[in-house]
């Protein structure tokens, strides 16, 4: 016996299964990251050809049998397929990499809103600066965000450095060798955690890069050794 759904989802990626199907990895508002079997996905002439594209936000309606690893779509129907970031190489690298964030996500609506909300601002701004934001945003709805405006350890306001394994900023008596001096790429961070994205130009893109390594580094530690990868996939102009 099966049983029908309905789901809102962006698109992640796309495998092929069979000569004529393919099978869809969807980031779901309900059930968070979903496979689905696309039959006849393939075909040229697939009910699915042109909806299935990778950081597309779709509707879709679905069935499972009852033991059923994956589920079978059958009606899907996009609702945001933001024009400008394809038309963009470096904005399509930024939704590829919040793309990878999502594959290594847990189930949590307040992750699907997110990365809708990121993507949306993405297509209509044009913006890359946008994304230490939603690094910033993940880090926090993960229950992982670092601190920022205190030393982690004794809660004094004048801070030093930042610590990745600590969690956060420190002060000048617990600081460590090991710790990272604070400098341009802080202030930027403090700036975008507060709402307010600063342009990237030729005289801060160091700062912006230095403020991206150290993301990427704090997610490796704290989330996962997947966090690297953004290593290769986020835009050349933040890039560490």
């Amino acid at each position: 016996m099966s049983v029908q759904g309905t789901d809102k989802g962006i698109i992640i990626k796309n495998t092929p299964f069979s000569d004529t199907s393919l099978i869809s990895m969807i980031y779901t508002e309900k059930n968070g990251l979903s496979s689905f079997l696309a039959k006849g996905g393939r075909r040229q002439k697939s009910q699915f050809r042109g909806k299935l594209e990778s950081g597309f936000l779709v509707s879709f309606v679905y069935y499972r049998g009852h033991s059923a690893e994956i589920g079978v779509l059958k009606e899907v129907e996009p609702i945001e397929t933001y024009p400008e970031i394809r038309e963009n190489i470096t904005l399509m690298d930024g939704m590829y990499s919040i793309l990878w964030v999502l594959e290594h996500s847990p189930t949590e609506k307040k992750i699907f809103i997110l990365a809708k909300e990121i993507l949306k601002r993405l297509n209509s701004e044009g913006r890359i600066e946008i994304l230490p934001y939603f690094f910033m945003k993940f880090f926090k709805i993960e229950g992982i965000y670092p601190n920022l405006f205190r030393c982690h350890v004794c809660g004094e306001k004048s801070v030093s450095c930042f610590s990745t394994r600590a969690g956060g900023t420190m002060c000048r008596k617990h600081c460590t060798q090991n710790d990272l001096p604070l400098g341009e790429w802080f202030n930027l961070l403090k700036l975008i955690v507060r709402g307010y994205l600063p342009e990237l130009k030729d005289t801060n893109e160091k700062g912006f890069k230095n403020m991206m390594k150290v993301i990427i580094e704090y997610g490796e530690f704290h989330s996962g050794d997947w966090f690297h990868r953004l290593r290769e996939i986020l835009p050349s102009s933040i890039r560490p």
